[in-house]
């Protein structure tokens, strides 16, 4: 299983771009439109170009990637146990959020860990 964010996921597209089948690979895409990890991290963060090229925000969608390799597509805010059910090719699910939601999520995450590092 694969589960990555839409920024990774179409720029690393060309990576189903082969003849070998993959019955076994089952892909979740985070899908919030721009790559707003970029606008949490130092570095990036503080680039004054950071909107236009580490964020890039986007409006693709996975369905049409999914149906261009014969992939199953799947859409939704959860998984249920017919996701993982084999079909002899591979399964993207999308989930699709918002930025904010996303970043929020990150930052309590990141909190989180810090203070079990602390503990």
């Amino acid at each position: 299983m694969l589960i990555t964010g839409d920024q990774a996921f179409f720029y690393d597209r060309n990576a189903f771009w082969h003849n070998y089948p993959l019955p076994n690979l089952f892909v979740v895409v985070l899908n919030n439109h721009g790559g707003i990890i970029f606008n949490m991290i130092d570095g990036p963060s503080s680039q004054p170009e950071a909107e236009e090229y580490f964020i890039t925000r986007q409006g693709l969608r996975a369905r049409n990637l999914s149906e261009e390799f014969g992939f199953r597509y799947s859409e939704g805010t959860t998984l249920g146990k017919e996701f993982f059910q084999r079909s002899g090719t591979a399964h993207i699910h999308e989930i699709e959020s918002s930025q904010n939601l996303n970043k929020s999520i990150f930052e309590a995450f990141r909190k989180q860990i810090k203070k079990s590092y602390e503990a």
